[in-house]
């Protein structure tokens, strides 16, 4: 579904990404670990269109994407929940889950989206006239991945989800990225957390300042030498 092929990122004078290549099956759950630094956050924002690379390709669903707008690869079908959520806190949970429906125009199908979200996210339903930034993090980052699939996306870019909140609700939120694959949403799942990014994910990229330095099968990198002493502690 996605082929990002020999990647060339850089801001400015100082190159982030080095050919970077990687590849993502339809339907499934794939992840990109690393240290902060990495160039993870880079390499999503690229995909989906905010940056511009030096070179290399991105096609997703066999077309080329790397030249177009953010809201043409939207349009495509590809969503981005951004690392730090980047919610509107001033508004409520419903005005910013509109937000993520905005090229929607007939109410009908709008009201079937939201549903869809309210199923996936029911805590979301109960305080849909809540101001987001009220929230806690756990149900602002739920909101973040919610308004992304009012847009309907085949392919869902997740940045660090997990960042900042307590293990039980981390625990959580990985079932809820397992229920939305299950349910044919296939997921780029990028992680400073690699114990939950190898449990949930069936195949693995490891980055390095701006390289990958590893992949495979996710069983396959958990018994990596470098996985298991830089990421994992054993």
């Amino acid at each position: 579904m996605l082929e990002i092929n020999a990647l060339n990122v850089a801001y400015g004078r100082v190159q982030v990404l080095f050919d970077v290549s990687i590849s993502v099956p339809e339907g499934e759950l794939v992840t990109v670990i690393g240290a902060n630094g990495a160039g993870k956050t880079t390499l999503l924002l690229t995909v989906s269109g905010v940056l511009r690379p030096q070179s290399g390709e991105i096609s997703f669903e066999g077309e080329r994407i790397d030249s177009l707008r953010p809201h043409e690869i939207v349009g495509m079908g590809l969503g981005h929940v951004p690392q730090g959520k980047e919610l509107f806190p001033a508004m409520t949970v419903l005005e910013n889950l509109e937000m993520g429906a905005h090229m929607v125009r007939e109410e009908d199908e709008y009201r079937r989206r939201l549903e869809r979200a309210f199923e996936f996210f029911p805590r979301l339903s109960e305080r849909a006239r809540q101001r987001a930034g009220t929230l806690s993090g756990g149900e602002q980052q739920m909101l973040a991945i919610a308004r992304a699939l009012m847009a309907e996306p085949r392919l869902l870019l997740l940045d660090e989800p997990s960042a900042g909140l307590a293990p039980i609700i981390v625990d959580h939120l990985a079932e809820i990225i397992l229920d939305l694959n299950r349910h044919g949403l296939t997921v780029l799942l990028v992680e400073q957390n690699a114990f939950l990014a190898l449990e949930i994910a069936r195949r693995a990229y490891v980055m390095e300042s701006g390289l990958v330095v590893e992949s495979g099968d996710t069983e396959d990198v958990l018994e990596s030498d470098l996985v298991r002493r830089a990421y994992l502690g054993i």
